[in-house]
């Protein structure tokens, strides 16, 4: 644990150290690679997977969203993420389901001078809306549900860059959603295709 505290030091010491220029001289791969005060885009689509009584009613699901960002410096940026899950329900039959996911967040990077690619961790706080038709099956009697609540993310990712305004994005979040009795979490993962504006 200490040496991956003392690497993750190291990385945000040394990204302060060399400025644009010298970056530029050291590193000429870079020319026309910005690192900060830009805007991009990711259109993504991925998985949830559930646990607890979500993982009782339903199978992995698929999601689909996109998200927006802006990068402050070098190492962080501000996103606002919107995505929803399509809920696959184990009771055949059942109504459409799905989880609607809107939250903002820091984003703060890993990524050594001579790279353009990186990793990340994010973090996000927002509104997830659950939404059911109404319906039924031999075993259940569905009513329509639409439950606003609040929640949170955190999670881990990478940006491996194609060329120095299209990317391939990955990551992974766990999601915490508050309820009246306790809280329903679920992993996402996927990845989609990142445009630096």
């Amino acid at each position: 644990m200490k040496k991956l505290l003392v690497l993750i030091l190291l990385l945000m010491i040394s990204g302060n150290i060399f400025s644009q220029n010298d970056l530029l001289k050291k590193y000429p791969d870079l020319k026309g690679f910005k690192i900060k005060d830009f805007w991009q885009i990711t259109a993504q689509g991925g998985f949830m997977y559930q646990f607890g009584i979500l993982n009782d009613n339903y199978y992995t699901s698929p999601n689909a969203g996109f998200d927006i960002s802006y990068r402050l410096n070098r190492e962080v940026a501000l996103y606002a993420e919107f995505k929803y899950n399509f809920l696959s329900a184990k009771d055949s039959g059942a109504p459409a389901a799905g989880y609607f996911e809107a939250t903002v967040g820091p984003r703060y990077y890993f990524r050594p001078p001579c790279y353009r690619s990186s990793l990340f961790i994010e973090a996000g706080l927002g509104t997830y809306i659950f939404k059911q038709s109404a319906g039924y099956t031999p075993k259940n009697t569905y009513l329509s549900a639409t439950q606003f609540r609040f929640g949170a993310n955190i999670g881990i990712g990478g940006e491996i860059v194609l060329t120095n305004s299209v990317f391939i994005t990955i990551k992974s979040k766990v999601n915490s959603v508050f309820t009246s009795y306790g809280s329903s979490v679920y992993v996402t993962g996927g990845g989609g295709i990142t445009f630096r504006l």
